[in-house]
Order: C-alpha cells, then structure tokens, then sequence
C-alpha cells in the first residue's frame, strides 16, 4: 500500500524521525519571529493581557472575586489556544504552511502534523512561567486532584493529532473551510466555559456538554486549580479520540494519495 494512504506505517516513519521534526520545529518558531526581540513572548504577554483585562471586567460582571477568577480564565484561555491550533490553526496546513514541502517531496503527512504539533506545545509551554507566577501569587492550592492534568494533557494531545489531521486535510480540499473555522473558534471562545462555569446555567448546565471543546476545557482547566473535574470529561475525551482516530484512519486511507494534489 501507498504510504501516503497507510496511517499505521507514516506514524512508524514519524516515530523513527521525532528528532528531525523538535529540530524542524524549533526552525519553524525561530522563522516566525526572526527579527523580533521577543519573539514568541509576544503571544504569551498579548494572552496575559487579555486574560487580565477579561477578568477584572467578569469577575465584576459575575460578581467573583479577581483573585479566584482570574487564573479560572488564563488557564481555560491558554487550553482554548492549544485546541485553536489543531483546528483554525490547521486548515491550511497542507494548503499553505507546508504546501511546497507536500508536493515537491515523499514525506507522509503525520510528519507534518506531528511538526505542526511540536509547535504548538513549544509554544504552550512559554506560558509555563506565567502559570508558576499565578500559583505563587494567587496561593492556588496544589493536591491530588492537580495530578489529574497528567491523564489530561495525554488525552489532550493524542486528540489534538486526529484533529488536525482531519482539518487540515479537509481545509486542503475546500478552502471556505479555512475562514469558516476562524469564524466558529472566533464565536466558541464565548460558547465554550472559559469566561463562565457550567454551573451559572443551573438546571442547564450538562448542555454546556453539547459544545465538544467543553471537555477539554474541564480537563485542563480543573485540575490547574487543584479541582476534581468529574469522570465526565476524559470519557467524552477518550470517546472522541477513538471515533476521529476512525475517521482519520479511513480518511487517510481513502483520500491520503490525493493530499499531494490538494497542496497546490
């Protein structure tokens, strides 16, 4: 079988070349933010920003208290941009990031996902200092539940790999999907618990559920402050993974020798 048409033998290739790909991933963000000072500190300050700005302007609407409102938001918000990534972010992956590479080369799509992905958890990790800086001035209570972000973070990411896959190769073969998505995340930062809590909606609050980033956004967000988010979470989390891994495998499958094609 043509590679470009075998999941199981490009995440082989991938597995034998993850050095090639943190290295490549590193060139990607030094490219990005060649001839800045800052570089990617940038994103990590504008987030900081916004989070404080969207708090104090909430926790007053809300009536909550800053101190307790204001991580609730940064950790949601910076878990919204690691999702934004493997979607908005990935629609024109094939079509214009790597669109040159793809067609002049033999290199299985996963290469490029999993770059695409080493990217963006070298970037989420820039918010790392932020994160420690909130514990410590905001005393956020570290316990066993905080350990649930390990179980999070894997579901996160192996999600993450499905998603992009789909959306970027999607995105390839139908343009309007690229500025469609940008419109639906635009609107899913409101939708999605980040500035709220399920609970403000009362008697309603298991329909947050029927906005599938809300899983993330629990796992993630729930644990970072030190909160058990329930089993709800990693079993829609874990449904989710099984089903667009499905989807992935027979996309791939069907439509992976096309890919090539649909980079022009």
């Amino acid at each position: 079988m043509n590679l470009h048409n075998d999941l199981i033998r490009q995440y082989d290739y991938v597995f034998k070349r993850l050095q090639n790909i943190s290295v490549l991933a590193f060139f990607d963000i030094t490219i990005k933010y060649k001839r800045t000072t800052l570089g990617p500190i940038w994103n990590v300050l504008a987030l900081l920003l916004t989070t404080i700005l969207l708090s104090i302007v909430f926790s007053m609407l809300f009536n909550r208290s800053l101190s307790e409102y204001l991580p609730r938001v940064y950790f949601g918000i910076t878990t919204f941009s690691f999702i934004t990534a493997a979607t908005s972010g990935a629609v024109s992956l094939i079509s214009g990031t790597y669109s040159s590479n793809i067609r002049n080369s033999e290199i299985p799509l996963q290469f490029y996902i999993f770059r695409h992905g080493a990217v963006t958890l070298i970037n989420y990790l820039h918010y790392l200092p932020i994160i420690i800086l909130i514990y410590l001035v905001l005393k956020i209570d570290v316990n066993i539940h905080t350990f649930l972000l390990i179980p999070g973070f894997i579901l996160l990411l192996l999600n993450f790999l499905w998603i992009t896959t789909v959306m970027s190769v999607i995105g390839s073969r139908f343009r309007d999907v690229i500025p469609l998505t940008e419109v639906l995340m635009s609107a899913g930062t409101l939708l999605t618990p980040i500035l709220w809590d399920k609970e403000q909606l009362g008697a309603y609050a298991n329909y947050a559920y029927l906005n599938p980033f809300t899983f993330f956004i629990e796992a993630i967000k729930y644990p970072f402050m030190g909160i058990n988010p329930g089993f709800i979470p990693y079993i829609g989390l874990i449904i989710f993974l099984i089903i667009g891994n499905l989807i992935q495998y027979i996309m791939i499958k069907k439509f992976g020798h096309r890919i090539p094609y649909w980079a022009s």
